[in-house]
């Protein structure tokens, strides 16, 4: 089955770089769902604000239809992917043996110069990690993991240099299992 007939068969895809327009058009595709929401996950991450949001529908959506979430992971899942993957129920993760997982924070490119003084930046920047460490509970929360285990995870990749095996996932509850393809087509 290819990418194309997987999106037929109501996947919506969390790809690419999360931001207002992925969170406005998730909005439209949940608001058609009954009993399940099925997420194909092939993202980098993207904005924290954003995948909050989705986060705070996909739970809304659960508890009002009391329907499942599906996921599948292919390519990458980093940063904010995983904000958003950890509201997906745990027993329906799955991932192809090949994708990366990377936690890690995502720094703020705070432009002094286009900004009306340095109040307005340093509110930004505020706003910024705490929108960080509202996306860090989420993950252990929903990863079932200790928040000080996903800040240790953040600290290890944020080198960029170290993503998690999806063996050392499924042993965390991080995925279920590792598919060719998604179990629930």
């Amino acid at each position: 089955m290819n990418l194309q007939e997987i999106f037929k068969k109501g996947w919506f895809p969390i790809a690419g770089d999360i931001c207002f327009d992925m969170e406005k058009d998730f909005r439209n595709y949940m608001m058609k769902q009954e009993s399940e929401l099925k997420l194909f996950f092939s993202t980098y991450g993207g904005k924290t604000a954003n995948a909050l949001s989705i986060v705070d529908t996909i739970e809304l959506w659960k508890k009002q239809t009391k329907g499942k979430v599906y996921s599948f992971c292919t390519g990458r899942c980093s940063s904010n992917g995983l904000t958003i993957l950890s509201a997906c129920d745990k027993e329906y993760r799955e991932a192809t043996e090949n994708t990366q997982f990377l936690f890690h924070s995502t720094s703020l490119d705070v432009k002094v110069k286009h900004r009306k003084g340095l109040d307005l930046a340093i509110s930004s920047l505020k706003m910024h990690w705490e929108n960080l460490a509202k996306a860090s509970e989420q993950q252990a929360k929903g990863f079932e993991l200790p928040v000080s285990k996903i800040y240790e995870m953040e600290e290890i990749g944020d080198d960029h240099n170290y993503s998690f095996s999806n063996k050392e996932l499924v042993n965390m509850g991080i995925i279920a299992r590792v598919a060719i393809s998604p179990s629930v087509i």
